[in-house]
């Protein structure tokens, strides 16, 4: 419809460098009947549509703000207002974080395996959300050695202590798939941890996407987050 802005297709975040190019490459890769998987944002209902170029219809996606928010009253008066796309420290994984999450670390971690796994942390203030559940922030790390590892498994290793888990939940996107678990009670706190586990539709790498949930607002970014959250090259 006039006004829908294409976020994704075939996997591909679309506009990272302000230009269409990613666009571009995609559609000279297919010829003009082939069937493409697409994302649309739609700022007339503020809705986000998946579907395919040729092929099925486009449909409302997985919203975590309607499925883990309190009361489906709408936006928060706090949402955040801007979002910025920040990339690690490799190049290799970007996401959308609010703006107002201002520190951020791309360096890579080492998961115990020796090897250096791509990550992105972000928050208001990082030291804040890593020792505090009263910070909001997340974290973001895919290699292709997670791909090695189930989605449950993936889950275990990242299990906080100090939360209770209200169980696990099937997740797929289309272009992930995998599960997440959501968390309560962190801390004695009212904040949620949410953390999702997926595989790559190919198969080729495993990613974990970790949001601590502190306010109403942060249900609109953990959303803006696993709409956008990509590997670029190979991890």
């Amino acid at each position: 419809q006039p006004g829908d802005i294409i976020t994704r297709i075939e996997g591909v975040s679309i506009g990272r460098d302000g230009t269409m190019g990613d666009y571009c490459d995609v559609l000279r890769s297919h010829s003009a009947d082939d069937q493409m998987a697409i994302e649309v944002l739609r700022y007339a209902t503020a809705e986000v549509l998946t579907g395919e170029l040729n092929g099925d219809y486009l449909f409302t996606s997985f919203s975590f703000a309607e499925e883990l928010g309190d009361d489906g009253s709408g936006a928060s008066p706090d949402a955040y207002d801007e979002y910025v796309t920040v990339t690690d420290d490799t190049g290799t994984i970007t996401v959308d974080v609010p703006a107002a999450w201002a520190e951020v670390d791309g360096s890579s971690l080492d998961l115990g395996d020796g090897l250096a796994t791509p990550s992105i942390t972000a928050a208001p203030s990082i030291e804040g959300y890593l020792n505090t559940w009263e910070t909001p922030g997340m974290e973001f790390l895919a290699s292709t050695s997670l791909a090695e590892f189930t989605a449950d498994e993936m889950l275990d290793m990242v299990a906080p202590a100090d939360c209770e888990s209200l169980g696990r939940t099937d997740y797929d996107d289309g272009f992930f798939a995998g599960k997440y678990e959501n968390f309560v009670s962190c801390g004695g706190t009212a904040t949620e941890y949410v953390v999702v586990a997926t595989i790559s539709a190919d198969g080729t790498y495993g990613t974990v996407v970790a949001v601590q949930v502190a306010t109403v607002a942060d249900y609109e970014a953990l959303d803006q987050i696993m709409r956008t959250f990509n590997v670029t090259t190979g991890a």
